[in-house]
């Protein structure tokens, strides 16, 4: 973010979360959302889907582990406080004009989610001829 800023870079890829405070500011100019879906604090702002690349998406998301062996009633108790906060409107707000957008997803969805970007990026990375060392 600094280069960008400084003018080393001309473009990156950045969390909407990082990126706009500086795009509020006039410092930066958003040219696309490379998520899913549009940015809520940017709502005019289009998708790279949106412009022409089908089913871009390489949205950052955050989520909270527990320890391997961590008690299924525990982590499920975790799971629905977690998911009960979500559901505060204030809560939510802060989030949102972070450029965050919060999604409920239980242990079961949030396992299905790593394990398709799991298999996301190992295909691109195959497809790239990326090797691991």
């Amino acid at each position: 973010m600094a280069d960008l800023l400084g003018g080393q870079v001309a473009i990156m890829f950045a969390p909407a979360s990082t990126a706009l405070p500086h795009i509020q500011s006039g410092k930066l100019v958003a040219l696309a959302a490379a998520s899913k879906d549009r940015i809520a604090a940017l709502p005019d702002l289009k998708t790279l889907s949106e412009l022409g690349l089908k089913d871009f998406d390489t949205s950052v998301w955050f989520g909270l582990a527990a320890p391997a062996g961590t008690p299924e009633v525990v982590g499920r108790r975790l799971s629905a406080a977690i998911q009960s906060a979500l559901d505060t409107p204030d809560l939510r707000a802060q989030f949102r004009a972070q450029g965050i957008e919060p999604v409920k997803a239980g242990p079961e969805e949030t396992a299905r989610y790593i394990r398709a970007e799991v298999d996301k990026w190992a295909e691109v990375m195959q497809a790239a001829g990326v090797k691991l060392e």
